[in-house]
């Protein structure tokens, strides 16, 4: 891209917050909750939040429906399980209001408790859990599922909440197509004026432990989602960028195409590449700034896939860095 088109692109300097609790518990728990949540955007099951006393874990995400005529929608379940040395009681998980939006709406139930904590008289011991099947029913784009309240007792009757957002993107509902598109077909939707017309672009520094040895192919990868989008390779004219395909369920008529372009370390040197004063390019550990790009027919989805690619490729430190010297937002 162009450095005009670069300098167009949206600055991140600031990312959205996970665990929406304040005060948070700590910086370490803070710091443990984001990292969970980006894992999770990549592979959907494993823990989200824990702390000395609870952990709660996303599992079994699956798509509601596929057919062509229903609406699409999410199923999973959520498990919280006591780490602590002391029995919790009350265990309560349940969506913040409003639980349903324009764009989704989402459902918790407690599942029946072990009966060996009904002789308990409901207590949590350490190492026991309850579980919550969880429902995302999906009326059309969104950017963020409702979040979610974790609420229970303490031994001293003292009651303890925390507030997480939950790591259920619209991608969880795309899919890569199960035949490689052919390469004109992807190069005439890129330039169509429909889809130029509703492109979402941002700018961001790269979380470090994408950038190395295996840069840039660690950032194609991250973007994949675990199979959602496709690298297709041989269509980006920056030899430090990449195009990735992925398609979007329509409830009626056939999946929609979204494509997304990455390119890493700025506008500046033939293709994009950045060049020091050596006249050399510089390694990727030094251009560690890349523009994400997303188009399709339908705006929303690409404000949605965007936020998505945010969270997974962003250093939250240099996004903090960067809103301490007054950058501009997202």
């Amino acid at each position: 891209s162009s450095a005009e088109e670069w300098s167009r692109a949206a600055k991140v300097s600031q990312m959205p917050g996970v665990l929406l609790s304040q005060p948070a518990p700590s910086n370490e728990v803070l710091a443990r909750t984001r990292s969970n949540f980006r894992a999770l955007l990549l592979a959907p099951q494993g823990p989200l939040y824990e702390d000395s006393r609870i952990r709660l874990d996303l599992t079994g995400v699956t798509p509601a429906s596929r057919g062509s005529s229903a609406r699409p929608g999410l199923l999973f379940e959520l498990v919280v399980v006591n780490v602590g040395s002391n029995a919790i009681q009350e265990v309560q998980l349940a969506p913040l209001e409003p639980s349903r939006t324009h764009a989704c709406e989402l459902i918790l139930e407690p599942q029946p408790l072990d009966p060996s904590m009904h002789r308990q008289g409901g207590s949590l011991w350490r190492g026991q859990s309850v579980r919550f099947a969880g429902r995302l029913d999906v009326f059309g784009p969104f950017e963020a599922t409702p979040p979610v309240e974790l609420s229970f007792l303490l031994p001293d009757g003292m009651a303890s909440r925390i507030r997480l957002r939950l790591p259920l993107p619209l991608t969880c509902l795309m899919a890569a197509a199960g035949v490689p598109p052919e390469p004109r077909i992807i190069t005439d939707l890129w330039s169509s004026p429909d889809f130029a017309h509703t492109e979402v672009a941002f700018s961001c520094a790269v979380s470090t432990d994408l950038l190395g040895p295996g840069a840039p192919f660690t950032v194609w990868r991250c973007l994949e989602l675990s199979g959602v989008f496709r690298v297709l390779p041989g269509l980006d004219d920056n030899p430090r960028g990449a195009l990735l395909a992925s398609v979007y369920p329509q409830r009626q008529g056939t999946p929609q195409e979204v494509l997304l372009r990455v390119e890493l370390g700025g506008s500046s040197g033939p293709g994009g590449t950045p060049y020091g004063v050596s006249g050399t390019s510089l390694p990727y550990a030094e251009t560690s700034i890349c523009r994400v790009a997303v188009r399709s027919a339908s705006h929303l989805v690409n404000r949605a896939v965007a936020q998505v690619a945010l969270e997974v490729l962003c250093d939250p430190a240099a996004a903090a860095a960067a809103a301490k010297g007054g950058g501009g937002h997202w």
